[in-house]
C-alpha cells in the first residue's frame, strides 16, 4: 500500500500500474484531486528525438470550476498538441546540436 495524500489518491500498486499503463496508452494523465483536494491537473509528456520522455507540460484548475469530464473534453487535445509541438522543437534542436564526440 502506498501512502495516500488524499482520499482520492491511487494507493495500491496494482491500481497505480493500471493507471501508468493507461497514461502510456493515452498519452496524457489527469490527476483528479489525488495530490490535493480541489485540484485537477492534466499533463502530457515531451519526448526527445529518440522518443524518450524528457519533460512534461501541465495545466491545473480548481475542481469546483471544471469537472473531470470538462477537463478531458476541453483541454486534453490542446495540451497533447502543445506537447507534440514542443517534442518536435526538441527533436529539431537535437539535430542541430553538435554531438559531444565532435566537440
Amino acid at each position: 500500500m502506498l501512502a495516500p495524500l488524499t482520499a482520492r489518491t491511487v494507493s495500491s500498486r496494482t491500481a497505480l500500474k493500471r493507471e501508468i499503463d493507461s497514461v502510456r496508452r493515452d498519452g496524457y494523465c489527469i490527476v483528479d484531486q489525488e495530490l490535493e483536494m480541489g485540484l485537477r491537473s492534466l499533463a502530457a509528456p515531451v519526448h526527445d528525438q529518440s522518443g524518450s520522455v524528457v519533460a512534461a507540460i501541465n495545466i491545473s484548475t480548481q475542481a469546483a470550476r471544471y469537472s473531470a469530464a470538462q477537463v478531458r473534453r476541453e483541454f486534453v487535445t490542446p495540451l497533447v498538441q502543445a506537447a507534440q509541438a514542443i517534442s518536435s522543437d526538441v527533436a529539431m534542436a537535437q539535430l542541430r546540436l553538435p554531438s559531444r564526440a565532435s566537440t
